[in-house]
């Protein structure tokens, strides 16, 4: 079930395994490009499409998200890796019980991991980042949130792969008033080519 079919529902108080539709109209293989999910969905009437490699649901694509990539070509279907699989990342905070999560995130098959601060120039992530490189070195990493210069800088030497410049963008974050200082977000991925 969706918003717009609980908007259309006059009995509000239906339990939703009354309402839930099969998921086998809905499964397709996960190789299938953008064509084919499309086809898919207009066949089946659907506006949902769930790709499963070996049994297990590997995405879920909505007609919505079809519609947004052919309107933007450029932006092309989503990261894949050379093998054609979808790359996948996960964020992670500071803490040492953290470091717990980054093992069990890596053996699900991470491609990156963001390290979740408002202030990325700090000894906690550039520690974190070290650890990071030291026990996983194949995995990417990006980092921040950064405003000048030395900021980065520190962090490129601690070996990050990617940046998160801007600092206090979001509607909670008190990091523009606590740090006297502000600019909006912008994500640099790719540094290694820099």
């Amino acid at each position: 079930m969706v918003s717009r079919d609980w908007v259309k529902l006059a009995d509000k108080e239906v339990k939703i395994y009354d309402y839930m539709i099969s998921c086998k109209d809905m499964v397709l293989p996960w190789s299938s490009d953008l064509g084919k999910i499309e086809e898919f969905m207009a066949e089946k009437g659907r506006d949902v499409a769930a790709p499963v490699r070996d049994d297990e649901v590997v995405d879920v694509v909505e007609k919505e998200d079809v519609e947004r990539i052919k309107g933007y070509p450029k932006l092309g279907v989503g990261s894949v890796g050379p093998d054609g699989s979808w790359k996948v990342g996960a964020a992670i905070r500071m803490r040492e019980s953290d470091k717990e999560r980054l093992e069990e995130l890596v053996k699900a098959g991470i491609d990156v991991v963001v390290l979740d601060s408002s202030q990325g120039n700090s000894i906690y992530q550039i520690e974190l980042i070290k650890y990071i490189k030291k026990m996983y070195s194949d995995l990417d990493v990006v980092c921040g949130n950064v405003l000048t210069v030395s900021q980065a800088q520190n962090l490129i030497l601690a070996g990050v792969d990617g940046l998160r410049v801007g600092m206090g963008s979001g509607s909670i974050c008190t990091t523009q008033e606590v740090c006297v200082g502000g600019r909006g977000q912008w994500m640099n991925i790719g540094l290694r080519t820099c």
